[in-house]
């Protein structure tokens, strides 16, 4: 006799439970000014660590990605990273991600956004 599949996930974890697994310390930000004029800012340079906070071995690998989103909910810029499963609970990785977008004399009510999301 078989038993057809209940339709749970194999992976171990979803996106959500991912997010909660992680944490963001040591934030570093640098903002990259324009060659032409020094007055604009054109990028943004990140520096994180990413802490597993939580129980779970995030067995596959994930994505990071950091969004710049202004007052008016645009987004000014974004980028991400692929970063490899096998992490274990209190493992720390080091992340550095480098933002470009439009000039913009500076960065007054821009909020960050960081999402993770599991790869296949």
């Amino acid at each position: 006799m078989v038993l057809p599949g209940c339709g749970t996930d194999d992976r171990g974890l979803d996106t959500d439970e991912l997010s909660d697994q992680l944490s963001i310390t040591n934030l570093s930000k640098l903002p990259i000014r324009s060659t032409g004029d020094p007055g604009l800012i054109v990028g943004l340079a990140i520096d994180v660590d990413l802490i597993h906070v939580g129980n779970l071995v995030i067995e596959d690998p994930f994505l990071i990605t950091w969004s710049l989103v202004g007052e008016d909910g645009v987004t000014l810029g974004a980028a991400s990273k692929r970063l490899d499963g096998g992490m274990s609970p209190g493992q720390r990785r080091s992340i550095t991600l480098n933002i470009t977008f439009s000039p913009v004399a500076n960065l007054s009510g821009v909020r960050d956004v960081v999402t993770f999301d599991l790869l296949d």
